[in-house]
Order: C-alpha cells, then structure tokens, then sequence
C-alpha cells in the first residue's frame, strides 16, 4: 500500500481509512465500490508486512519481533 504522492496526501493513516471505508475523512457515503472494503487488519496489514515485502525485506521489517528493524509508529488511539 502507499499513497500517490505528490497527488495524495503521504500520511498512511489516509490510506488505511480509504482502504477501509472507501471514502475520505468527512464523506458521509458508504464508500465508492463498497464491496472492495478492505478490514483494519487487511489495510495496516499493507502498510506494514505487505510494505516490507514488495521491497524485499520481509525477514526484517514489518512487524515487530526479535532481530526485525525497529521501524514503528506509537498512535495515541486504537484504529
């Protein structure tokens, strides 16, 4: 997953709610093709592990474990 920069905005917050409801923030829609809604663990799914693997490193990111980089984000609310 990633945005479209410099079109989309960067932040991967965006990302996983577009992928989740299928809208933008503030859109009271039930989403364009609502059908292709993703769940929460499906889209942080593809900003971490799915991430660390299209770029070849899945045996050292994308999740947190024993000898993986520590590459992570501390959220100040559950998604």
């Amino acid at each position: 997953a990633g945005s479209d920069a410099p079109i989309e905005e960067v932040d991967p917050l965006l990302g996983i709610y577009a992928a989740v409801t299928r809208r933008k923030p503030g859109e009271a829609h039930e989403g364009y093709l609502p059908q292709e809604k993703l769940s929460m663990f499906e889209a942080v799914s593809l900003f971490t592990s799915g991430s660390a693997a299209t770029i070849g490193k899945a045996d050292s990111r994308g999740k947190l474990g024993v000898g993986f980089d520590a590459d992570f984000t501390v959220l100040d609310r559950d998604l």
